[in-house]
């Protein structure tokens, strides 16, 4: 009778110390935080006015959580207006916001905001720079493309590739 009540006890506690560990939630991912970026965009607007053009943009952003991340981007934009060539160079500060998230696709809005200087025909320029892009969307985690349609310096169209990584 002892060894079948030992027994018991035993199998009772080997059992809670099993249950413990089968109930435990798994690890949660670990978020990557820094991205870079490189997109090409279309009809960027340059003073104001939107040029038959292309929009050459580089960025990076740092995530704060999943759906807040903040960054910088420099673009070039070589361009005519009207009979006269010249080129564009912006740096701008950018957020963006996601609105909906799974594990390899979200969709988002971004805004930016800086300055725009450039070049036509020896004469040097310098405006405001801004970018709204009320749409994109992002597919792929560690590697992914993106596409935008919105309007600013780095075009009304955008697509591109970007890069996520932690810093160790």
């Amino acid at each position: 009778m002892k060894k079948i009540f030992l027994s018991i006890i035993v199998l009772l506690l080997t059992a809670n110390i099993f249950a413990q560990e089968i109930n435990s939630s798994p690890p949660k991912a670990e978020m990557l935080k820094h991205e870079v970026g490189g997109s090409i965009g279309a009809f960027p607007i340059i003073i104001i006015y939107p040029t038959i053009s292309s929009s050459f943009n580089f960025s990076y952003f740092y995530h704060f959580n999943n759906r807040h991340a903040i960054g910088g981007s420099i673009s070039f934009n070589p361009f005519t207006l009207g009979e006269k060539y010249g080129y564009g160079f912006s740096a701008e500060l950018n957020y963006r916001f996601s609105f909906f998230r799974t594990e390899l696709f979200y969709l988002y809005l971004s805004i930016s905001a800086g300055f725009q200087f450039g070049l036509i025909h020896n004469s040097n320029w310098g405006f405001i720079a801004f970018q709204f892009m009320p749409i994109g969307i992002n597919i792929g985690k560690e590697h992914s493309a993106f596409a935008e349609i919105g309007y600013g310096s780095q075009g009304i169209v955008k697509m591109g590739y970007r890069y996520r990584f932690n810093s160790k």
